[in-house]
């Protein structure tokens, strides 16, 4: 397996050095994925597109190793030049070296603490990184501040922007995880409030629950605050919501394996949201589900599909799984794709549904990207002026962002 991916290594040097072009385009049904080039940036983990305040879009780059400090990085995407992605990637910023082990970044509302800041969630199961933090990062000076007391042992992924107590202020909603020596492991899902005092500096947590440990997402039901987590370490997927004050919860599914990433999005294009979630497995078991929402959330039964199986991890690695998170691509009236980052399957998976049906869940498998390295969090956005998005894809052992531009099935021939 180490010659396999030092074999690969050499390819990859050898297509740098020598300019060898890549296939230019990958087709499935009319849809198109263009590769238009690459970035080199040190062992890039999480990508995220944030908006800018004059509409331009900013990429979001978390960089971290086993050794060395962790990183983060924006870079502009400039849509309005025939060679953007060069013109921009001579503007990479890095925005700090402070923070260990950085997992995902997203925008702080200026309502919050003013324009120009970024969130970021850390730590990892690695010694050294496995007290993590939430900061709060100012994108100009790089200036950091941690809003929660360290927690030993304890790491975040993912943080979410609500209202929870209705005070007019915006919360953080946010998920920590830890792994003890010997498997013990503990996740909790909770909720930071915004202090009235803007110079407070570390602000309060509310446990809302045990289990949740790295993804969530957030949402209402019947006017009622909801939170949809998967609980890796517990193997399950679980519905948490708030009602006059009170917490409430129910397992959802507890056969799914080492459940990972969740979004809501309309799946089957019946004009309802549907769940769509990834585990994280090194067997047989790795999979990207959905599942159908019931009316009854509380009580009702969520009809899951299998949208793809069987994903083979191929990365060389003992912590090795697959796959990672899933993101969509709409279209306009029609079913969308999806991207699936492959993780530990060296893979970026491309889904386009079968038909419009939407009692046909089935999908056909493309694969986008086969690096043989770890494919970590994707990111799109950045619209060229037709409306076509580009597809930044994060390699992260070989420290290369693969950019793709997304045509879309009703402007292709």
């Amino acid at each position: 397996m180490r010659l396999k991916l030092a074999a690969i290594s050499v390819v990859a040097i050898l297509i740098t050095a020598f300019n060898i072009p890549l296939p230019k385009a990958y087709a499935a049904s009319k849809a198109q994925a263009i590769s238009v080039g690459d970035l080199a940036v040190s062992n890039p983990a999480f990508l995220n597109i944030l908006p800018n305040e004059d509409g331009t879009e900013q990429l979001m780059i978390s960089s971290f190793a086993m050794l060395g400090p962790g990183r983060v990085f924006s870079m502009p995407l400039l849509t309005n030049s025939e060679d953007w992605l060069q013109t921009s990637y001579k503007k990479l910023h890095p925005i700090t070296w402070s923070i260990a082990w950085p997992n995902h970044v997203t925008a702080v509302p200026e309502s919050v603490l003013g324009p120009g800041k970024v969130v970021v969630g850390s730590g990892f199961l690695i010694p050294g990184y496995k007290t993590g933090t939430i900061a709060i990062v100012d994108v100009a000076t790089g200036d950091t501040q941690s809003i929660v007391k360290p927690k030993a042992d304890f790491f975040y992924h993912q943080t979410v922007w609500a209202d929870v107590n209705n005070d007019g202020r915006l919360d953080i909603i946010t998920a920590r995880a830890k792994l003890g020596w010997l498997g013990q492991h503990a996740g909790e899902l909770l909720w930071l409030e915004q202090p009235l005092d803007k110079s407070q500096k570390i602000w309060t947590e509310h446990l809302i629950a045990s289990g949740p440990d790295v993804y969530f997402v957030v949402t209402e039901h019947h006017g009622d605050l909801a939170i949809i987590a998967t609980e890796f370490f517990n193997k399950r997927l679980s519905l948490h919501w708030r009602h006059d004050g009170q917490w409430s919860q129910r397992i959802i599914d507890d056969t799914l394996g080492a459940a990972f990433d969740v979004s809501l999005t309309d799946l089957n294009g019946d004009g309802h949201e549907d769940l769509l979630v990834t585990n994280h497995e090194a067997t047989e078991k790795a999979a990207v589900f959905a599942y159908e929402i019931p009316n009854d959330w509380q009580h009702g039964s969520w009809t899951r599909h299998t949208l793809l199986g069987g994903i083979v991890t191929k990365v060389a690695s003992p912590a090795a799984a697959s796959p990672g998170s899933a993101l969509i691509w709409s279209h306009q009236g029609r079913k969308p794709d999806i991207f699936v980052a492959g993780d530990g399957s060296g893979k970026a998976h491309w889904l386009q549904p079968n038909s419009e049906d939407p009692k046909d869940w089935t999908y056909t498998e493309q694969v986008l990207l086969d690096t043989g390295s770890t494919i970590g969090h994707m990111a799109l956005g950045a619209p060229d002026t037709d409306g076509n998005p580009h597809l930044f894809v994060p390699d992260y052992d070989q420290s290369r962002i693969h950019v793709f531009k997304l045509i879309d099935r009703t402007f292709t021939n």
